[in-house]
């Protein structure tokens, strides 16, 4: 998942389509494009980063994408990570905004489970009113639960909000074959 939407990234921000790979598909051009990473560290991100970027050679856009690691995650509800997020998006106005994991993206806090409706709603709020105010396109990268054996099973993992407030989801199935990484779109 993390690799499809950084490749997701580096394709907007050198105007490729980032389905098609090519150029006339995104007319427009490149985007900006800031990646938030909850997950992996600055080592780490940087060389998955630099790899999709040699792969997407000249349509490359150097300062339309901004990288950042933050492994500890954070908690979008308290507002000293709001103010740390804001300043991303004030120093890069990016107009797409990749992040993840979901569930790095905030804590449960006063004894409720991080499943809890009204604290997903306090979330989703706050990612709505950024959006809003710094006119950004939102990825965000979820996981599925652990029983996949039908359709319901690929939605997000959580608060059943995550299930009626994106626009629309996709969920990714691993094939195995020898050479490959190819997935299965849900």
């Amino acid at each position: 998942k993390s690799t499809f939407l950084r490749q997701i990234a580096v394709c907007v921000a050198s105007g490729l389509h980032p389905f098609t790979g090519l150029r006339d598909d995104m007319p427009d051009g490149p985007r900006r494009v800031l990646v938030v990473d909850l997950q992996e560290d600055e080592i780490d991100l940087a060389h998955e980063m630099r790899e999709l970027r040699r792969s997407a050679g000249q349509a490359y856009r150097r300062g339309m994408l901004k990288a950042t690691s933050r492994p500890q995650g954070m908690n979008l509800l308290e507002p000293r990570d709001q103010r740390w997020f804001r300043s991303l998006l004030a120093g890069h106005h990016p107009e797409l905004v990749v992040m993840g994991p979901l569930v790095r993206l905030y804590r449960s806090t006063g004894g409720r489970s991080r499943y809890d409706e009204d604290l997903v709603d306090e979330l989703t709020d706050v990612l709505d009113g950024l959006r809003v105010e710094f006119g950004f396109g939102l990825i965000l990268e979820g996981h599925a639960g652990n029983d996949r054996s039908s359709d319901e099973g690929w939605r997000v993992r959580g608060s059943s909000v995550w299930r009626s407030w994106p626009r629309f989801g996709l969920g990714l199935e691993k094939i195995d074959r020898p050479g490959g990484r190819e997935a299965k779109v849900h």
